[in-house]
């Protein structure tokens, strides 16, 4: 788990520096979507599959965008939406892990 929340965190960190109609909000709107998905997930496999949706969407929003430079304001949420994400997705990690050794 950890090993793919590592490039994910790396990423995001990325699009705080470099990031169109405004990069910023679609990357937070971004993560708010995908730690809504991981909150519904129901297998270890989902979880590395939304882990790699993300890390491609990412990768598609920063493409062409290097010189994006985010709001304050918009630094922020960004780094709140991680947290989020990351607390979704390890919640969801251990919930699913206690399952299966149950």
């Amino acid at each position: 788990m950890k090993k793919f929340l590592i490039p994910v965190v790396a990423f995001a960190a990325f699009l705080m520096v470099s990031c169109s109609s405004n990069p910023g909000d679609k990357a937070i709107s971004m993560i708010k979507d995908y730690t809504a998905k991981m909150e519904k997930a129901s297998s270890v496999e989902e979880i590395e599959k939304i882990g790699k949706e993300m890390q491609e969407e990412f990768t598609k929003l920063g493409e062409g965008n290097e010189d994006f430079k985010p709001t304050e304001a918009q630094a922020e949420e960004l780094a709140k939406a991680m947290t989020a994400f990351e607390e979704a997705a390890t919640k969801k990690a251990t919930e699913l892990a206690g399952a299966v050794a149950e």
